[in-house]
């Protein structure tokens, strides 16, 4: 009878424990659905008994767990503390940390050998920790304002104590150089510079400013640096010689370059770490008349997208891609900080250059992203740039991308090759529309006549912002306005629009008391998230050519290309996005009213 008692008494036990293993373990565990399944696991095992279990072994593993839940709970709440900081994901390590517990605690139970599966549970449950505190003490090294922030004691009263290379921003450098020695070395003497807090300062405005690139020009008395950025130059105050030599040291050194070399041109990169993120960085410095310039480019790693996808619609990208697939001009523009470096790219992405040889033919201070396929072409200066053309066409290249053209004769050049050797010229210039882009570069060829007979395509563009697919807003519109928009009132009902908060009197419930309307969490209560370009394009025609060479104006150029329906306009393009719920009314209006 004893026995009984004693082997239904055990039976209890094991129930109890498991039971509380689940519910521990759902209080613990991050992710929900997660916990279910594991709770459901645990509950099951509660009702089908677990007598031939002894108890002191489900007392191991019971202490097992409670150190799991220690262990984990502080991992928990550490990572919460410091993920922003040190680019820790909470979520992922509360769930290797229950995982780690699963599988530990069903070794233990399925094993026949206690003494297999247990130590297997005491491995499992203390791995995630012990990772977590090795990834944990490597950010630490790395980042003293994240030492700072979890022991503010033992900083105090530091910044007397501060090296001066060490004050202004906090930014970990790694420098070039083949070996770790090399690259210590450099950093060493870069950091032995007085510019090295203004050559971080630098950096980090650039990284601030999401600047393409700097460029710092010398002269005798002073160094000017400014921001590249969507297009458009931003100057920052300018420094005397002595400040921006001792920048200038500072930089050459993390890059690998010769300090005291002004003349020659030089290239290095390095790679930095710091609060706003990773950054890798080339730099190129040459002596210029005025006296030196050095351009550091930040590396970008977006993707490169193809026309269709940044927002030509594809009866327009029909066209054009077979343009430029043909001998011939094809011209893509944009105003300034209106994506015309992302179209450019896309237009060498979505032409023919696996059949074709192409290639691209720019100043070596141009910065353009490696594409495949593609050949880069790099010229010294605008004045040997004509001849350095023809050395290139001696290659026989099948198109040639030009994004900048620097003189008449260059131009002439291309417009020869284009009509002679059935060649494909690819160009891009800034400007408000199609018809000024077309008049700006016809203006810089001297022989008019072959850039006339020559030109197909041209193309602009502008960015609007999408709207928001969470949180956008359907309203309804009379049918005139869908059909003013090009729509089919019989099929289209309705346009949307950014989110906006209801009226005052929608905003207090039954009570009078105020409702209160949470952002959107996608967009953050903007209404809109990303951009998206719309396009015109005009086919060079007869009437477009006979205005070009009677009227060269561009409002002549305009009213020719629409009275010959050469041309598809960028509002009727936009008000496809409008209608397709992409964009809104609103958003297009703001666009396209901006001169």
């Amino acid at each position: 009878m004893s026995r009984r008692l004693f082997v239904l008494a055990s039976r209890h036990v094991v129930r109890f424990l498991l039971l509380a293993v689940a519910i521990i373990g759902s209080m613990v565990s991050a992710d929900a659905a997660f916990a279910a399944e594991v709770n459901s696991v645990l509950f099951l095992a509660a009702k089908t008994g677990g007598a031939y279990f002894s108890w002191w072994k489900l007392l191991l593993i019971a202490l097992t767990f409670l150190v799991w839940v220690r262990n984990a709970d502080w991992v928990n709440q550490d990572a919460v503390k410091i993920e922003k900081e040190a680019g820790l994901n909470t979520e992922i390590w509360n769930l290797l940390s229950v995982l780690a517990l699963l599988g530990g605690f069903f070794a233990a139970i399925s094993i026949p050998i206690f003494w297999i599966g247990y130590p297997l549970m005491l491995v499992a449950t203390l791995v995630p920790f012990f990772w977590y505190r090795l990834v944990r003490r490597s950010k630490l090294k790395e980042s003293q304002s994240l030492r700072r922030k979890l022991n503010p004691k033992q900083f105090a009263g530091e910044s007397s104590e501060q090296l001066a290379q060490d004050q202004g921003v906090e930014m970990n450098i790694n420098a070039a150089g083949a070996s770790e020695a090399d690259r210590s070395a450099a950093l060493i003497r870069a950091r032995q510079s007085p510019g090295f807090v203004d050559f971080k300062e630098l950096l980090h405005q650039g990284m601030l400013k999401r600047a393409d690139y700097i460029q710092i020009d010398y002269t005798q008395t002073q160094a000017a640096p400014r921001l590249f950025v969507d297009g458009t130059w931003h100057a920052l105050p300018n420094m005397d010689r002595v400040k921006g030599d001792a920048l200038l040291v500072s930089l050459k050194n993390v890059a690998g370059l010769d300090a005291q070399e002004r003349r020659k041109k030089q290239a290095g990169d390095f790679s930095l770490k710091s609060e706003m993120g990773k950054a890798k960085l080339h730099v190129v410095s040459k002596g210029v008349k005025t006296g030196e310039r050095v351009r550091i480019t930040f590396v970008q790693s977006k993707d490169i997208q193809p026309l269709p996808n940044l927002g030509m619609f594809p009866s327009m990208a029909k066209k054009f891609v077979a343009g430029l697939n043909s001998p011939g001009i094809c011209i893509v523009s944009a105003p300034p900080k209106q994506g015309l470096t992302s179209t450019w790219q896309g237009m060498l992405v979505t032409a023919d250059r696996l059949t074709r040889d192409c290639v691209v033919v720019m100043d070596d201070d141009e910065t353009e992203s490696s594409i495949e396929n593609v050949a880069a072409k790099e010229f010294e200066s605008d004045e040997t740039a004509a001849e350095y053309l023809k050395k290139v066409f001696v290659t026989q290249p099948d198109a040639v991308a030009v994004p900048r053209v620097p003189s008449p004769e260059f131009m002439d050049l291309l417009c020869l090759e284009a009509k002679t050797q059935q060649r494909s010229i690819w160009m891009r210039a800034q400007a408000s529309s199609a018809a000024e882009a077309l008049l700006r570069l016809y203006s810089q060829a001297s022989n008019r006549g072959d850039f006339r007979e020559t030109v197909k395509y041209v193309t602009c563009q502008r960015l609007v912002r999408r709207l928001c697919d969470s949180c956008k807003q359907e309203i309804p519109v009379p049918p005139k306005m869908i059909q003013k928009l090009g729509g089919d009132p019989s099929k289209i009902k309705t346009l949307s629009r950014q989110w906006q908060l209801p009226p005052p009197e929608q905003r207090v419930d039954e009570k009078g008391n105020p409702i209160e309307f949470p952002a959107c969490n996608v967009c953050g209560g903007i209404g809109y998230i990303g951009r998206i370009a719309v396009f015109e394009m005009i086919t060079v025609n007869a009437a477009v050519r006979e205005a070009l060479k009677k009227t060269p104006k561009v409002a002549a150029i305009d009213a020719a290309a629409k009275e010959s329906k050469a041309k598809k306009s960028m509002r009727s393009s936009a008000y496809q996005l409008v209608l397709m719920d992409v964009t809104s009314l609103q958003e297009v209006q703001n666009v396209l009213n901006k001169k």
